[in-house]
């Protein structure tokens, strides 16, 4: 049975692992500066578990009634198996009432991993995700937004990153 929960600490390691294998560095936060949002309460991160094994991480940021899925990833050997179709499903029950919003990188122009990117957005399509319509520039790589239920502005996807990150975050999020 999949479950979130906040990471063990026997798990720390292998959180850390597929995280840092997950994403590329462009996307990638520092752990210590995410561990200090989580004691903030600005930021969560859990691992994802099936039957009390470790097989996934799920970060999120919370600000007022929006959620942002800020990342997700499932063990290698594991992606393809249902894993990560259930955590969404899990999220969407974890955060009832709340708009859930996710950040992909754009499908919209060419690049090396086009192919990889598509596939990525429509297994997020596939587990009932839809466009908000929405491109950033968050720190010089350009996102679409997908979400769950309701739209989020960008005014108030900007108010998410200061919370959770100060005033000078402006400076490195635009509309794309």
């Amino acid at each position: 049975m999949i479950e979130i929960r906040r990471v063990q600490r026997k798990n720390t390691a292998k959180f850390k692992e597929l995280y840092n294998s997950s994403f590329p560095d462009s996307e990638r936060k520092p752990y210590l500066l995410m561990k200090y949002w989580q004691y903030q309460k600005k930021m969560e991160l859990y691992e994802i578990s099936d039957n009390g094994q470790f097989c996934g991480l799920f970060i999120i940021v919370v600000y007022k009634d929006i959620v942002l899925i800020d990342y997700l990833a499932v063990l290698p050997q594991l992606r393809g198996g249902g894993v990560g179709s259930k955590a969404l499903e899990y999220a969407r029950k974890m955060f009832d009432g709340k708009r859930i919003i996710l950040e992909i990188e754009t499908t919209k122009k060419p690049c090396e991993d086009l192919s990889q990117r598509i596939k990525r957005k429509n297994f997020y399509l596939k587990n009932g995700l839809t466009e908000c319509g929405i491109s950033v520039n968050l720190f010089g790589v350009e996102m679409e937004l997908l979400k769950f239920n309701e739209n989020v502005s960008f005014e108030e996807y900007l108010k998410m990153y200061r919370h959770m990150a100060g005033r000078l975050i402006k400076v490195k999020i635009s509309k794309a």
